[in-house]
């Protein structure tokens, strides 16, 4: 899971359930590799396991490997003479020191899992999470809860050594973005390829070539791009579905027969719920008091719970989403009934600000929608003004995509097929 496209699965381990909640630091250093596009995966450690030089290989660590083309366990017998060994470094600040990774399957406890990086217990004590990532034909191991990435990245050292050439990869990906986002852009006014809300994301879509907003991970080498009418509607943060376990309602479907209405003899509830307003439907968000969850409540007779989320998972999940995004602006107009659209400036934003999510929820500059049918569950969308972007985000890089103000359609559009 070389660019953990797992906000769900990388928070669980095979043996334990889930695991500790990270610290701002952990999470930090987690975002820094996520948006450097460096394959890694996550372990913490325990007691046991560094007593006895034994860690499990979680589901997650296992896809990594897998990913990556490192190992697969499921393919490994059971027993010490089938052990699996590749080079490793520990990489603690200003230096490294070698170390070999073993890969096995005991004959006993059914033959779980296990990983084990020589040395270790000279770099991380119980309680500590660890990433492996793979880097020049090994594991390279950084102790998550004891170093800052980008400091120790922009100083020489063994750490700078090992993520420089994918520091260095990005940097070039975000020129190579901008320069295709130009190249659009001074093709003038496209047409777009559908009608709706829709339509802007689809026509960039069809012009970079990238399937945008169609897998978890960011859209363009670590980046994501969100694009939206000049004018501004809402735009989406991220998706997340309710934790059914610690709900009233267990699914959509119980939730579309509680509170959704007809339309066209169909069954659906479409709708927008905030912080600060009742909706149609009778439903509200609320944060909890401890700020570690939040509520959707429905408002009647009397106040009830209809489903919930942690907010630590929907900060993972929003750290995760655009720890680095391009918010690409769109001019548009009406030509003989249909839409064109010109992509006229970006910004560039890092890291949000993941502390402001439970007050922006509250006073509603972030908003969720329910799209639920009876053909079929399209989502729970957490979303925001762009004009808001400054309470979440630190101040972000704008960037003009034209100093040519076109005006003309491109040649290829003039296609009356269109009409």
């Amino acid at each position: 899971m070389g660019r953990m496209d797992f906000p769900e699965t990388t928070l669980f381990s095979a043996t334990r359930g889930r695991m500790r909640e990270l610290t701002q630091r952990e999470l930090g250093n987690v975002a820094f590799l996520t948006a450097h596009d460096i394959p890694y995966g996550v372990l913490e450690l325990t007691a046991t396991g560094l007593a006895k030089s034994i860690l499990d290989a979680t589901t997650s660590f296992r896809e990594f490997l897998q990913a990556n083309a490192i190992h697969d366990y499921g393919r490994q017998p059971q027993g010490p003479d089938f052990k699996a060994k590749h080079r490793a470094t520990l990489a603690i600040s200003g230096f490294a020191a070698p170390s070999v990774a073993s890969l096995y399957r005991p004959r006993t406890k059914n033959g779980d899992p296990r990983i084990w990086f020589q040395g270790l217990r000279a770099m991380a004590k119980p309680n500590d999470i660890v990433s492996a990532i793979w880097a020049d034909g090994q594991f390279v191991v950084l102790n998550l809860s004891g170093l800052d990435l980008p400091a120790e990245v922009s100083r020489a050292g063994a750490i700078k050594e090992f993520i420089d050439p994918f520091v260095v990869r990005k940097e070039s990906a975000v020129e190579q973005l901008l320069e295709m986002l130009r190249r659009i852009s001074e093709k003038g006014f496209l047409p777009v390829p559908v009608r709706g809300s829709t339509a802007v994301g689809r026509l960039l879509e069809d012009e970079l070539g990238i399937a945008i907003n169609s897998r978890r991970e960011p859209d363009f080498m670590g980046i994501e791009i969100k694009s939206s009418r000049s004018s501004s509607n809402r735009t989406t943060l991220f998706a997340k579905t309710p934790d059914w376990a610690s709900s009233r309602f267990g699914s959509s479907r119980e939730l579309l027969a509680e509170y959704g209405y007809e339309r066209e003899g169909k069954r659906k509830l479409s709708c927008t719920i905030s912080g600060i307003v009742t909706n149609s439907q009778g439903l509200r968000l609320r944060v909890g008091d401890s700020l570690d969850e939040l509520e959707v409540e429905h408002v009647g007779n009397q106040i009830t719970k209809a489903v919930r989320w942690d907010l630590e998972v929907l900060r993972h999940s929003l750290a995760t989403k655009h720890n680095e995004t391009f918010w690409v602006k769109a001019e548009t107009r009406t030509i003989s009934g249909w839409e064109y659209i010109r992509f006229d400036s970006v910004q560039h934003t890092k890291k949000p600000i993941t502390e402001q999510l439970p007050t922006l929820l509250s006073d509603g500059k972030v908003t969720v929608d329910f799209l639920i049918r009876e053909t079929g569950d399209k989502g729970y969308l957490f979303k925001m003004l762009p004009k808001n972007l400054p309470f979440l985000f630190p101040p972000a890089s704008n960037h003009q995509l034209s100093t040519v103000k076109s005006t003309n359609l491109h040649p290829r559009q003039m296609d009356q097929t269109l009409f």
